[in-house]
């Protein structure tokens, strides 16, 4: 009779006065067996990721961006590097400050340049429309 065999599926453990002898089905070798490859492959695969784009916040920089991207990128940064000499002078955060500049000429620079380069003012100009039109109503109101 064909049937669902409980031993063909559990490990039996045969004690012996010399050794303990385990003996396992083919079933869970084979199981144990392919999980291990999948994870190896995934371990793997993680590894080279890392190695490529790097890893954490602390350690961001891979092989890619250290070595291939900065040796692929040098036309451009000597194009933004004379870009910003003819738009700022000085530059901000690498000329440090001069005697013929003033603070507040200084702090331009650095606003315009985040404005340019990093910082999307839309959203704010957004909230300063928005709070101007609330402050109208209210004015209005009194």
């Amino acid at each position: 009779m064909d049937g669902f065999n409980l031993i063909s599926i559990i490990p039996l453990f045969i004690l012996n006065e010399q050794a303990a002898i385990v003996y396992y089905s083919p079933i869970i070798n084979r199981l144990a067996s392919i999980l291990s490859r999948i994870g190896g492959f995934f371990s793997f695969l993680s590894r080279v990721f890392v190695f490529l784009f790097g890893a954490t916040k602390l350690a961001p920089w891979g092989f890619l961006q250290t070595y291939v991207f900065s040796y692929l990128c040098t036309e451009y940064q000597r194009k933004l590097l004379r870009k910003l000499k003819n738009k700022y002078e000085p530059i901000p955060f690498i000329d440090g400050r001069t005697k013929n500049v003033t603070l507040e000429e200084h702090v331009q620079n650095i606003e315009n340049m985040l404005k340019e380069y990093f910082l999307d003012t839309y959203f704010l100009n957004l909230l300063v429309k928005d709070n101007n039109k609330i402050n109208d109503k209210a004015d209005n109101k009194v």
